[in-house]
């Protein structure tokens, strides 16, 4: 154990780092420039004016120098509620490009909101070595500073899902309702920003209130809270579902931007692929997707990644074996909650995607953010293997630690 001290310090620090950095990345990246930031910007500015249709099929997109709405559908099929709540929280979008900093602000907060709770989840005493691989990974997740220095609903998911997280950790641990409020409140957060918070989101708050059952620890009050947690949650997509037909609407205006660039990318006219052979491209798009490599030291790079990933697998098993036999940690219950999860998403994902690309030919939906809400799933499995494994325990913490270190290196050479 170290000094409290310390360890808010470290805490303070790596922070530090990653605030500064996302807002360089805000300063710096050209107006609407981001991760299909032009399209959540212009979503904020249509709901900022009062005599616009907000519905999806009428939505428009903002000139990116001018911002000034052009006759061009806008292909977003999100909920409102995000980009609502930033419509009321900064100054108007539509003629101002000047404004869109506030609202990379705003962002940056709720991206280190979700960190700092990512970081909560351990102990603020915990050793160094088992605190930096856990929190050294979450820092370098590649996507994570450039989407929190733009505006994307990825951020408010991902502190949406980190609080579920933590509420939950704390429910095993304490038995205290108010922390079931707080994992109710962030499941809510992270499913109203985008569908995948709350698919994941229902993943691990099933799979908790099953070890809570098996324990005897649920009250029957408590089950009645989550059901009510998840109508709520699930409001915004009941509403997509009757006026579309899906809680994922494929629009007009979505359906021709998919057709547009795999026509630019002559994936249209080619033979669709099998089934079983988009998956297995699937899963290696999903790997170098989270640091796309640009050249042959970039993709031997993607070892690191790999045996994270691995470590993670060997932490899952080991949390899941513990499950089975009642034996297992609240930092395992997690882990298994979110493997259940991921597992879960990950079969939906691929099969939305195959969809897609039965259709159009497309083949770009491989993303590792979608899977923000559950961030701290791959390091927290990571630490339970280094602590079964006692050892090779300060190996693998190192090897954690350095990997995603080594693979922002290669990515910049």
């Amino acid at each position: 154990m170290i000094p409290l001290r310390e360890a808010n310090l470290r805490i303070v620090m790596l922070l530090a780092v990653f605030v500064l950095s996302a807002v360089l990345a805000a300063i710096r990246t050209a107006p609407a420039r981001g991760t299909d930031e032009l399209a959540h910007v212009s979503y904020v500015a249509q709901l900022q004016k009062a005599d616009a249709p907000h519905d999806l099929a009428n939505l428009k997109l903002l000139d990116p120098n001018t911002f000034r709405f052009r006759p061009v559908a806008n292909y977003i099929n999100h909920p409102p509620i995000y980009y609502a709540a930033l419509a009321h929280m900064g100054p108007q979008l539509e003629g101002h490009p000047e404004a869109l900093l506030w609202f990379r602000l705003i962002n940056i907060v709720l991206a280190a909101a979700g960190l700092l709770t990512c970081f909560l989840l351990l102990p603020r005493e915990t050793e160094r070595l088992p605190f930096y691989a856990y929190a050294v990974p979450l820092l370098c997740i590649p996507v994570l500073i450039p989407l929190a220095g733009c505006v994307n609903n990825d951020n408010a998911a991902f502190v949406g899902g980190a609080v579920m997280l933590l509420g939950l950790k704390r429910l095993i641990e304490t038995r205290r309702a108010g922390w079931l409020a707080l994992a109710l409140c962030g499941l809510v957060l992270a499913s109203w920003a985008k569908l995948t918070g709350f698919l994941l989101g229902a993943g691990v708050l099933a799979t908790v209130f099953v070890w809570l059952l098996r324990e005897r620890r649920l009250p029957a009050l408590w089950s009645v809270a989550a059901v009510v947690a998840l109508v709520i949650a699930a409001i915004p997509y009941a509403q997509l579902m009757l006026a579309y037909g899906s809680p994922a609407p494929d629009t007009p205006a979505q359906h021709a931007a998919l057709v547009a660039i795999a026509r630019y990318a002559g994936w249209d006219g080619a033979t669709r692929l099998s089934f079983p052979v988009y998956a297995i491209r699937f899963v290696g798009d999903f790997v170098a997707g989270w640091q796309p490599p640009r050249d042959a030291i970039q993709s031997a790079a993607l070892v690191f990644p790999v045996f994270a990933i691995g470590v993670a697998a060997a932490g899952v098993w080991l949390a899941a074996r513990r499950f089975a036999s009642r034996m297992a940690s609240s930092d395992e219950v997690l882990v298994v909650a979110c493997a259940v999860a991921f597992v879960s998403m990950f079969v939906v994902h691929v099969w939305f995607s195959y969809q897609r690309h039965l259709s159009t030919g497309w083949m770009m939906d491989a993303y590792p953010r979608y899977y923000f809400p559950i961030a701290p799933f791959v390091p927290l499995a990571g630490l339970v293997a280094a602590r079964a494994w006692s050892k090779h325990r300060d190996g693998l913490l190192t090897g954690l630690a350095a990997a995603p270190v080594l693979l922002l290196l290669a990515s910049a050479l």
